[in-house]
């Protein structure tokens, strides 16, 4: 195929390249004006298939790069739950998140790291953000069911002391 194009449209104005003119010389003493007619035509029509075809091979190489696309987010998402599930088996303190944190965003401020780390960096302080609050909900579950235990002793002290 060639690169050149057999019809061009610029400002308004329709060109037709070499090989247009050249089949155009061929078909004219032969049938006079509807040979030209014939010649642009034609040359229309392999402009049209050869669009076409472009068309269907870009159209096949999205399929491909969508199929690798959903390929790879599987691959991920089947990772990201394996580390998920290995995550919940190590355990942390709230002070080594809170240091984590810290040291995260120095390094995210550091105007030697590039755009890549620093997008990283912001989703694991994102991330260690979501699990320092997970800590704190669960501590203040347990001062509430501590206090709700300290208040139902209570209780039951009082009833005894009333049963004596």
């Amino acid at each position: 195929m060639s690169t050149q194009e057999l019809v061009s449209f610029h400002d308004g104005i329709i060109s037709y390249g070499t090989p247009v003119l050249e089949a155009t010389k061929a078909v004219t003493p032969i049938l006079r004006s509807a040979g030209s007619l014939i010649t642009r035509i034609s040359a229309c029509s392999v402009e049209i298939k050869a669009i076409r075809m472009q068309a269907e091979r870009l159209e096949r190489r999205h399929q491909m790069a969508d199929e690798l696309l959903v390929q790879r987010a599987k691959q991920l998402v089947n990772h990201f739950d394996e580390l998920e599930r290995q995550s919940a088996q190590e355990s942390i303190r709230l002070s080594q998140i809170d240091l984590a944190m810290s040291g995260l965003s120095t390094r995210i401020i550091d105007p030697s790291r590039s755009v890549e780390e620093i997008r990283v960096l912001t989703e694991m302080l994102d991330l260690l953000l979501g699990r320092s609050l997970e800590f704190v909900a669960l501590a203040n579950d347990r001062i509430i069911h501590l206090s709700d235990a300290i208040s139902i002793e209570s209780t039951a002290r009082a009833i005894r002391m009333l049963d004596l």
